[in-house]
C-alpha cells in the first residue's frame, strides 16, 4: 500500500522561506566579504598613492639640489641665496612646490604661495628629528611635506629643501571610490539576493528527490531505503540517518509482530483449556459437586495461568516501550530468593519439580523489589516447565567484585538443551529487560549434558552479615 504524499506546506506568496534564508545568508556573507575587500582596497590605494607622492617629492628635492649645485659650479663666487634665486627664476613651476632653508632654518626662497608657505614653516620638522614626511592639515588643503637635507658640498653650506604637494587628488580618489562602493553595495546586495534565491532552487533539488522518496514510504514498504549520494554530501548524510531510522523501525515492527504472535500463542492455551473444561462441565449429565468442583479448580488454575501471561505481556510491553526505572531502594537479594522460593513451592509441586537452595551469599542491590521478584519467578517458571523432574532446581546467590549473581540451575533433556536458544520466550525477554533497567545483564549457559544455568547479574551496593549458608529443599 503506497503512503499518501505529505501535503505541501503553504508559503507566503509562493516564496520559499528556506530558499529566502539561504539567499539572505549568501547575501550577508557576500556583503561582508565585499566590505572587507573595499576597506582593504581603500587602504591599499591610500598607501600606494602616498608612497608614490613621497617618491615624487623626494625626486623633486634631489632635482632641485642638483640644479643648485650646477648653478654654483657655473657661478662659483655667488652665495647660496644668489644661486637659489637664479634657480628659482629659471625653474619651471609644476604641480608641486618647494622651499629652501639655510642651516639656521631661515627662508632663502620658495615657490609656494604665501598661505601654504606660512603653514609649512609653522609646522616644519627639524632635520635632526628624522622625519621623512609630514602632513599639514590645517586651514586649507591638506599638504604633504618632504624634507630633503643637503650637506655642504661644492662650496655651498648645508641647507634644507622642503618639497610640498597637495594631497587633495588622493583624497578625491578615495572619496570617489567610497561613493562608488556606497552606491554599488545596495545594487550588489539586491543582485546577490535574487541570484542566491534562484541558485538555491538548484542547490535544494536533491531535497525534493529525497522528499519524493520519503513520500513513497509506508508500512508495506518499510524495507525500502532512500538513495544516498556517493560520496555522501549533507543531503546524503540526512538520507543515511533516515535509513538508520528505517532500520530501527523495521526491527521494532518485527518485534511487534513477534510480540503479537507470542501473546496469541501464550493466551490461546489457557483459553482453550477454560473453554474445554466449561463445555465438558456443561455437557455432563452428572451434577455431582465433586465433578463441578474439579472442573472449576482446573478452570481457576487456567485463569491464574492466563492472568500471569497477561502480567508478563504487560511487563514486556513496558520493556519494548523503553521504560526506565526511576525509583530504587535497597533490596536484600538473598532474602528475596528465600521468600520467592517459598511462595513458588506450590507452583513447582504442580510440575513435580523439587527446589533446593544453593549457597546464598548475602548481597544488597539497588532496585525495584517487585521487578526483581518477578525476574526470580520467571526463572523458576522456566526451569519448572522445561527441567527434568528427577533432579532439583538449585537457586543460589553469589557475590563477586561488587556484583551479585542470582543463579537458577536445572537439568534438561540433552536434546532440548543442546539446541536451546539463550534469549527466546517471553520470560527470558522480561528477565533481560529487568536486568537492563537495573544496570545489569542476563545470560544463559547450557551444555550437551543438559545442565542449564540462568544467571541474573546485578551491581551490588554492599554485603550483609551471613543469614543463609544453605537451606533445605
Amino acid at each position: 500500500m503506497r503512503a499518501e504524499s505529505a501535503p505541501t506546506v503553504p508559503t507566503l506568496s509562493g516564496i520559499s522561506r528556506l530558499r529566502l534564508r539561504l539567499s539572505a545568508a549568501f547575501t550577508v556573507t557576500f556583503i561582508v566579504a565585499l566590505a572587507l575587500v573595499a576597506v582593504g582596497s581603500l587602504g591599499w590605494l591610500m598607501h600606494e598613492s602616498t608612497r608614490r607622492l613621497d617618491g615624487r617629492l623626494a625626486a623633486l628635492g634631489t632635482a632641485l639640489s642638483r640644479a643648485i649645485a650646477l648653478e654654483k659650479a657655473e657661478y662659483p663666487d655667488s652665495g647660496l641665496a644668489a644661486v637659489v634665486d637664479d634657480v628659482q627664476r629659471e625653474w619651471v613651476v609644476g604641480p608641486d612646490s618647494w622651499i629652501v632653508l639655510d642651516s639656521a632654518g631661515v627662508l632663502i626662497a620658495a615657490t609656494t604661495d604665501s598661505t601654504n608657505r606660512g603653514r609649512v614653516l609653522a609646522s616644519r620638522p627639524k632635520v635632526t628629528d628624522g622625519v621623512n614626511a609630514l602632513d599639514v592639515e590645517r586651514n586649507g588643503d591638506d599638504l604633504r611635506v618632504m624634507p630633503v637635507p643637503v650637506p655642504p658640498q661644492g662650496g655651498l653650506p648645508a641647507y634644507t629643501i622642503l618639497t610640498v604637494a597637495s594631497t587633495e587628488p588622493i583624497e578625491r580618489d578615495a572619496e570617489l571610490l567610497t561613493l562608488a562602493l556606497a552606491v554599488a553595495a545596495p545594487l550588489i546586495a539586491l543582485v546577490s539576493l535574487l541570484g542566491g534565491y534562484l541558485l538555491s532552487r538548484w542547490a535544494l533539488r536533491p531535497t525534493q528527490t529525497l522528499g519524493r522518496a520519503i513520500d513513497a514510504l509506508g508500512p508495506a514498504a518499510i524495507g525500502t531505503r532512500l538513495p544516498v549520494s556517493v560520496p555522501p554530501d549533507e543531503i546524503g548524510q540526512l538520507a543515511q540517518r533516515f535509513n538508520a531510522l528505517l532500520d530501527r523501525l523495521a526491527v521494532s515492527q518485527s518485534q511487534n509482530r513477534e510480540f503479537v504472535r507470542e501473546a496469541a500463542h501464550q493466551i490461546r492455551t489457557p483459553l482453550t483449556l477454560v473453554r474445554g473444561e466449561a463445555e465438558l462441565a456443561l455437557s455432563a449429565t452428572s451434577s455431582e459437586a465433586t465433578t463441578l468442583r474439579d472442573a472449576l479448580t482446573r478452570i481457576e488454575r487456567a485463569s491464574r495461568q492466563m492472568q500471569r501471561r497477561v502480567d508478563e505481556l504487560f511487563l514486556l510491553a513496558e520493556a519494548e516501550a523503553g521504560t526506565v526505572l526511576e525509583q530504587r531502594a535497597p533490596v536484600d537479594l538473598d532474602a528475596l530468593v528465600v521468600d520467592g522460593v517459598d511462595l513458588f513451592r506450590a507452583r513447582a509441586a504442580q510440575f513435580g519439580q523439587p527446589i533446593a537452595y544453593g549457597a546464598l551469599a548475602p548481597a544488597t542491590v539497588m532496585g525495584d523489589q517487585t521487578l526483581l521478584n518477578e525476574a526470580l519467578l520467571e526463572l523458576l517458571e522456566n526451569a519448572c516447565r522445561h527441567g527434568r523432574t528427577d533432579s532439583a532446581i538449585a537457586v543460589s546467590v553469589r557475590f563477586r567484585d561488587s556484583w551479585a549473581d542470582l543463579v537458577v540451575e536445572s537439568q534438561r533433556p540433552p536434546d532440548a538443551s543442546r539446541g536451546a536458544p539463550a534469549s527466546t520466550g517471553l520470560g527470558q525477554r522480561i528477565v533481560r529487560w529487568i536486568a537492563e533497567v537495573h544496570d545489569g545483564h542476563f545470560a544463559v549457559e547450557h551444555d550437551a549434558s543438559g545442565c542449564y544455568t540462568a544467571v541474573l547479574t546485578l551491581p551490588a551496593t554492599s554485603t550483609n552479615s551471613p543469614r543463609h549458608d544453605g537451606a533445605p529443599a
